[in-house]
């Protein structure tokens, strides 16, 4: 997401401030959307059953004493606009996120936006770690430990820190199952109901839904209700991959 000049505020520095975090991130998304339903601010407001003084009292704030976009009024909007819930929270990639991948193979591509296969008629072969190897995930692997992996065509848009692993278990079942390929990339940002790859404290990974919830908190599901959700403060989780494709496992009949 690009951020476009909508109050006097810096918003680079105001994203990153946590009383204003979310409120701007929202009143970015409802432009945008606002900008891509060629809407004015009568069309959204009606959409959202709110009158235009109101929408006005959110762009302006805090400088004219408008009203901030709070939790509970944010997911009301998104559905009275028939929006996946905590999508208005979706944020745009930070630079200390890019940053934290320097040094990398494919941080020269993530911040110049290119990718490593997009060709539409040519594939990229990509390793393939077992569950037990999953902390290499954020690792260049060396080319000896490269040539002993197995490889699966990918003609999804990746960098080079990509790569596959079976789904371990049933715990988003339905849309997984055991044994299903995920090509999980380090270098994307979570964004609302993102599939992602999380690490524990303790080093267990878990494939889970991401969910945020404040600027500085998030849940992450999983899509089987047997199955506990993780919080980033209580259970000190990280996001460390975002899936970018899905490949189903489909046993033989005999």
């Amino acid at each position: 997401m690009v951020y476009k000049t909508t109050t006097p505020i810096d918003l680079g520095e105001a994203v990153n401030s946590a009383s204003m975090s979310d409120h701007l991130v929202r009143v970015d998304n409802l432009k945008r959307l606002k900008q891509e339903r060629d809407w004015n601010d009568a069309d959204l407001a009606r959409q959202c059953g709110r009158q235009p003084q109101q929408l006005r009292a959110w762009w302006t704030y805090p400088e004219k004493g408008g009203r901030q976009i709070g939790e509970k009024l944010a997911r009301s909007l998104e559905e009275e606009l028939k929006l996946p819930r905590y999508s208005l929270d979706e944020r745009p990639v930070t630079k200390s996120k890019l940053e934290a991948k320097e040094g990398s193979k494919g941080y020269s591509q993530l911040i110049t936006g290119a990718k490593s296969a997009s060709a539409p008629d040519v594939g990229t072969k990509v390793p393939v770690l077992k569950w037990e190897q999953i902390s290499q995930m954020l690792l260049e692997l060396n080319s000896k430990l490269v040539g002993k992996l197995p490889t699966l065509d990918t003609f999804a848009e990746h960098t080079d820190g990509a790569k596959f692993v079976a789904m371990p278990d049933d715990s988003m079942e339905p849309v997984y199952s055991a044994g299903d390929h995920i090509l999980f990339d380090p270098a994307e940002a979570p964004h609302a109901g993102d599939t992602v790859l999380v690490r524990l404290s303790t080093g267990e990974h878990l494939v889970r839904v991401f969910r945020p919830r404040t600027a500085h908190h998030w849940e992450a599901a999983p899509i089987n209700t047997n199955y506990q959700s993780l919080s980033s403060t209580d259970d000190d989780a990280h996001v460390v991959a975002v899936m970018v494709e899905h490949r189903r496992y489909r046993r033989r009949r005999a």
